[in-house]
């Protein structure tokens, strides 16, 4: 008898420790992967009480895939390594190559053909069913793609676009299909939707599925997505939802307007938990580094100018409408904090740039986040009990110089995130992370570079998305094909300027000529590039237009052009050159009879002969140029003139965007 006692002395602290819980998870497109890792900490960390304390799933975007792959993995049966865990297998095996489409009929970027397998296996594991001891409310947030436009009465309307879709998930144990129902909401006065739930086991799977795609609907990279649903508005009463008596529209990324449902899962808390001490965990894809705000504070005191100082309104601006439905809920419910807890990141993410999209070039992108996703949710959990034989090696070389062996991509990226904290380098620097991994020599295996050739990584990442956005452009209308094309270059060349591989031009002055430039053909180019140029030129062309002298003489020519690509930028680029070729003058019959020399003094049209000139080429975002052509000496000498000529031209390229 004493002995059960003192058990339910040592136990009683873990029982009335125990509290409900919540989960809302924001969107933050590849950076799914680091939200993925956090919530696999969590989860592993005691699956069994969390299944049965967890009352609230609920995301946006990126978070509401997560959230639902956490909920079968809270209450399903299976017990899985971290590799064959639904959340790993998410994010690291399927990136860019995968998601990217080869249906010439789907106008988006990607589609969901390979993710289906994981679709397959939710399905498998549907039909295995849920403990008995789970029983959450599941909830997505979506956007209208055409916006409802309710009129309360004559010049005032409600225009609505967010929807927030939300049922409840309940195990019936082994063998049995959970039950799902839609939410209940007790404010009739608000707008509210619901879901045709509850006619069949199979069509609950596939609402679940059909949820999160339009969720994660990110404009331009996937498809909207139809949802049927049933819409009451205020004071209208729920009598059910069935298929009979929906309405299908089409819905986008839950996280323009909603990128973190922190309100909604805390309502839900408030209305459905009998613990009133409950903890809502918001995992925040985009959660700021430890330190970030007094670096941010310290920058902010340094002048900027007004350039600077747009930037930083537009990127404060862009901030603020991540985070306004979680701003809002706070001045809302006061309360909120106190049940509140957040992940922070200790550690910059190597996939944050290009908005968050450049996790989906590598795997070793995703898999690094994954595992910083894993130490910060070790760290805010205050558990450090994994036995991840290499998770924890790249822990180590994390916090400390280990010798633990580890993929070499790896412990470049662990030591590149340990490096950027030392310098204070929080920003997604594009540039600052390749030349790192360039000069660690990271192999880049998605995009087929060697380790002796990373240094070139940014430019092979830049010809893979100008190849995805090309194909992406060819599959739309002709007019927005069009348009899209002229744009594509000029932006990723702001990512990173490399020459056009060749274009023409055209250019007007005393001596009007048309040009062709090719680069010599190089595997790579950083620094320089060198490039053919052929180019006709037409000599005496101001004396034909001022009529002094009936003159007029084609000069065709040969010659190399060098482009010094650390000067040039997305905007300005300069060329300088050297060529030569042969002035045909009809003058002197080609060549075939003596040269006028007193002709010869007024016009360089009065002469067939060799000639020599340099050139200097500036031109603006690759298409307005301007040159400067020097000639040394006339086309019967080899000595050089007293006087040589300098012509002067205005025109325009015409590269691959043209």
């Amino acid at each position: 008898m004493k002995s059960l006692i003192l058990l339910f002395i040592l136990f009683l602290p873990m029982i009335t420790m125990a509290k409900d819980k919540g989960f809302a998870l924001s969107g933050g497109v590849s950076l799914g992967s680091y939200e993925a890792g956090v919530l696999y900490s969590l989860i592993s960390e005691n699956r069994e009480e969390l299944a049965k304390e967890t009352k609230v799933v609920y995301g946006a975007s990126a978070g509401s895939i997560n959230g639902l792959l956490g909920v079968f993995d809270l209450c399903g049966f299976r017990i899985s390594s971290r590799e064959s865990n639904l959340l790993w297998k998410m994010w690291i095996p399927i990136g860019l190559n995968q998601l990217e489409t080869r249906n010439p009929n789907v106008p988006s970027l990607f589609d969901r053909q390979s993710i289906e397998p994981l679709f397959n296996e939710l399905r498998e594991r549907w039909v295995e069913g849920f403990k008995e001891s789970c029983d959450l409310h599941f909830g997505v947030a979506v956007t209208r793609k055409e916006p409802l436009v309710d009129e309360l009465k004559p010049g005032l309307e409600i225009v609505r676009q967010p929807e927030f879709f939300s049922v409840r998930i309940r195990g019936q144990g082994p063998g049995k299909f959970p039950l799902v129902e839609n939410s209940k909401h007790k404010d009739k006065r608000s707008y509210r939707s619901y879901l045709p739930v509850g006619e069949s086991p199979e069509k609950d799977m596939e609402i679940l599925l059909g949820l999160i795609q339009a969720s994660s609907a990110f404009p331009g990279a996937f498809e909207p997505y139809p949802i049927e649903f049933c819409f009451l508005k205020p004071g209208e009463i729920f009598t059910g939802c069935k298929s009979t008596l929906t309405k299908k529209q089409q819905f986008l990324d839950g996280g323009i307007y909603h990128n973190g449902p922190v309100g909604y899962a805390y309502e839900t808390l408030l209305q459905n938990s009998s613990d009133k001490n409950f903890e809502l965990y918001y995992i925040n894809a985009s959660s700021p580094l430890i330190g970030h705000k007094e670096i941010v504070e310290k920058k902010s005191q340094e002048p900027q100018g007004v350039l600077k100082e747009f930037s930083t309104l537009f990127y404060n601006f862009m901030m603020q409408a991540r985070i306004f439905e979680l701003a809002k809920s706070l001045e809302k419910y006061p309360d909120l904090e106190d049940h509140l807890k957040t992940n922070q990141k200790h550690y910059p993410l190597v996939s944050e740039p290009l908005y968050a999209f450049m996790g989906f070039f590598e795997s070793d992108f995703r898999k690094s986040d994954f595992y910083l996703g894993i130490y910060d949710g070790e760290n805010n959990s205050k558990t450090m009990s994994s036995k991840d034989k290499e998770y924890n090696c790249f822990k180590d070389k994390l916090v400390m110089n280990s010798n633990c062996a580890i993929d070499p991509n790896l412990r470049i990226l662990a030591e590149l995130a340990k490096y950027r904290i030392q310098k204070g380098h929080f920003a997604p620097d594009f540039g600052e992370i390749f030349d790192y991994l360039g000069a660690h020599e990271f192999t880049y295996r998605d995009l087929g570079l060697k380790k002796k050739d990373a240094r070139y990584g940014k430019i092979y990442l830049k010809n893979r998305l100008t190849k995805l956005l090309k194909e992406f452009a060819a599959r739309q209308p002709e007019k927005v094909h069009k348009n899209l094309n002229y744009a594509i270059r000029p932006s990723l060349n702001y990512l990173h300027y490399s020459p056009l591989e060749a274009f023409w031009y055209a250019n007007y002055g005393t001596s009007p000529e048309m040009g062709y430039s090719r680069i010599i053909r190089e595997r790579y180019f950083t620094t320089a590039s060198f490039r053919y140029n052929f180019t006709g030129m037409i000599n005496g062309f101001s004396s034909l237009l001022s009529r002094s002298q009936d003159i007029l003489a084609f000069t065709p020519m040969v010659g190399l052009e060098y482009e010094p690509l650390q000067l040039n930028t997305a905007v300005w680029q300069w060329h300088v050159g050297a060529r030569t070729g042969y002035v045909l003058s009809p003058k002197d019959n080609f060549g075939s009879d003596a040269c006028d020399a007193d002709l010869a003094e007024e016009s360089s049209a009065a002469c067939s002969g060799l000639t020599a000139q340099l050139f200097v080429a500036f031109s603006v975002l690759e298409r307005l140029r301007l040159q400067m052509v020097y000639v040394p000496f006339v086309v019967d000498s080899t000595s050089f003139d007293d006087r040589p000529e300098i012509i002067l031209q205005m025109g325009f390229q015409f590269g691959e965007f043209f």
